[in-house]
Order: C-alpha cells, then structure tokens, then sequence
C-alpha cells in the first residue's frame, strides 16, 4: 500500500479509521496485476478520497492512483515498446488487455485520430473515471505524447452508480 503510506499522518489515519486492519492488510498483500473484488477496492478508494477532502477530489486522486497502477503494471520492455508505439497501435492492444486484466465492464475505441482519441467502457466500476484518467494519461506520456489531456465523464470522476459508462477524451501533440 505505499500509496497509503506516501499520505501525511492526518490522511493515513483517516484511511486507517475508515478501513478495517484485515482489509488494509489484504490489500498490502495483492499484487499490482492480482485479481480483487471492486467492492473493497471501492471501500478503500472511499476512505482515500475522504482523507483528501471529500468527493470534489476524486478526480486529482485517481489521477494519480492511476498512473501509479499504470507504472506498476508495465515493465521495463513494455516500456521500451510504448516508447516506439504509436497512439493507434497501444489502441489497438487496449481491448484485448481490458478483457484479460478487468472482469468489469466493456472496452471501445469511440474514434481516434492523429491529435487525439476518445476511449468508452461500460459497466465500470465506481472510480473507473478518475482512476482511468491517471492511467491513460500515463499510456500517452510513455509512448511520447506531449502536451497530454485527458478528460474523463462523468467529470467528478466517480459513477453515480455502480456499472456506469465511462468516457475519456484524450488530446496530445505528437
């Protein structure tokens, strides 16, 4: 959990109070590509974005979840790869890698073009969006994006409910 344990003392014991000792260690013990159950991943996302101020930072909190799920998740030759790939080509790979890593939700490319792509998943998960966010805004810096922008809807960052549709906009300079 080194997020949780990146937090100041305030937000480590807010997260702490709002999750229980067996979940936290649970959650230690997963893996960055292990399978889990969304409902507790939920319950910790919860008490995270509660420590940070409440749900108008689910968004900045995500973000970055995401982007350290992103790193965690790749390693060193996919990095290599994405360095030579091009939008289109990780595009491509991005619903296979949905159906082999998520149990949630469908993955569509809605269109993509030279400056940028909008990406659709339905039936995803409470934080699909914001955490979404952080990972593809870490996908297109990696493979040598410049200037990137992700969007996601809805804009809170959270689904108000459970098997929402998510869409991210995705705008880059090559």
């Amino acid at each position: 959990m080194s997020f949780i344990d990146q937090l100041d003392a305030a937000k480590r014991e807010v997260v702490h109070a709002s999750v229980s000792r067996e979940a936290l260690d649970r959650f230690a013990a997963i893996g960055w590509t292990d399978w889990t159950e969304l409902g507790p991943v939920e319950q910790l996302m919860d008490a995270i974005v509660e420590a940070h101020g409440g749900p108008s930072a689910a968004v900045d909190v995500g973000d970055r979840i995401g982007r350290i799920v992103a790193h965690a998740a790749t390693n060193s030759l996919l990095r290599l790869f994405m360095k030579v790939a091009t939008p289109m080509m990780v595009s491509k790979q991005m619903k296979p890698l949905w159906r082999k890593y998520f149990t949630f939700g469908t993955f569509e490319i809605e269109t993509i073009n030279a400056a940028g792509a909008i990406y659709v998943v339905d039936d995803g998960f409470k934080y699909a969006p914001a955490v979404g966010r952080g990972w593809m805004g870490y996908v297109m810096d990696a493979i040598g994006r410049r200037e990137v922008h992700v969007v996601c809807e809805p804009e809170s960052g959270v689904l108000p409910q459970h098997g929402g549709r998510t869409r991210w906009r995705v705008d880059w300079k090559n």
